[in-house]
């Protein structure tokens, strides 16, 4: 019942956020030529059409007719429930209401780091070959790896239990252990590449020969990773420049993003009050960067090397 409730109240605030863009508009009344479609007095425009459907960019041109018009029917078939939503004001409800206000500061603070990321330079020439040249392991002398992997999430057992049992222990009977323990835990075997394992990870396996294997300890755990096999697979710096320059710009947006958070901190005027007052004196959290500014991932980073190869 509680998750049946939760589902209807999400997509009663989604209705209902959409009623606002929908609405934005109504104030200029549109030509009948940029409007898509009518739903009792409510307009959609063309253009929130086209806007729904810029994400997919690799859309085939005989497919994007059709999905434009199924586009149309899904913001019809929304605004029909954004009316009724409203009907009956739903749209009052402190739920929707609270849902609603974080979501227009999650986008109006997305809006805003978006800007300030904008605003900065491309990384330089210069800045691209240097990260080239640090990180050999990602690029000029790149490897996939075969793994073996055991991951443990945080309290399952602590790292120097699991350090003193991996150093008399093989893989497999190691592994043994944790069943016979009742240690919680993953297994999986992986072939992967340098820039798809977290940094901690991967400077792990740089130290590793074949058949050992290391304790890493990772945010969410810990991991016992045990090198089966590696094989060259690098990548040259033409081909490396896109993918480098994402990362970097993205390290640049990060640092900005947090210097310009401070700088605004320091001239507010902030108070801490009844039971989170005792954390006045607390340091401030690292501001993360927005989605649109955030370093790529080891999926992104393999797309992009991908493409330019």
């Amino acid at each position: 019942m509680f998750a049946d409730t939760q589902f209807h109240l999400r997509s009663l605030v989604a209705v209902v956020i959409v009623s606002l863009a929908l609405s934005a508009c109504e104030g200029d009344r549109k030509p009948a030529t940029q409007l898509a479609a009518k739903v009792n007095t409510d307009e959609i425009s063309v253009h929130q059409v086209n806007n729904a459907l810029s994400g997919n960019r690799a859309l085939p041109a005989d497919k994007l007719e059709g999905a434009r018009r199924e586009v149309l029917d899904r913001l019809i078939y929304q605004q029909l429930a954004v009316q009724q939503a409203i009907e009956e004001k739903l749209d009052r409800s402190p739920e929707v209401v609270m849902a609603m206000d974080a979501a227009r500061r999650d986008i109006l603070t997305r809006a805003y780091f978006g800007k300030v990321a904008s605003t900065l330079p491309q990384p330089e020439e210069d800045a691209v070959h240097q990260y080239y040249d640090d990180h050999p392991e990602l690029f000029a002398e790149r490897r996939v790896y075969s793994v073996q992997e055991l991951f443990m999430p945080a309290g399952a057992l602590s790292a120097a239990a699991l350090r003193e049992q991996a150093a008399t222990h093989t893989f497999e009977e190691l592994a043994a252990w944790l069943r016979a323990q009742k240690v919680a835990h993953v297994a999986r075997t992986e072939r992967r590449a340098a820039e798809q394992f977290a940094p901690e990870v991967l400077r792990g396996l740089l130290a590793l020969k074949e058949g050992q294997m290391t304790v890493v300890e990772l945010k969410g755990g810990l991991a016992v990773i045990r090198l089966v096999a590696s094989v060259p697979a690098p990548i040259d710096e033409s081909s490396s420049v896109k993918p480098i320059q994402q990362l970097l710009a993205a390290q640049q947006a990060r640092a900005a993003i947090s210097a310009d958070v401070e700088r605004l901190r320091a001239r507010a005027r902030i108070e801490y009050l009844n039971e989170f007052a005792d954390g006045a004196e607390a340091p401030p959290r690292v501001v993360q960067a927005p989605p649109a500014a955030r370093p790529p991932t080891a999926v992104d980073l393999e797309k992009g090397v991908a493409a330019l190869r």
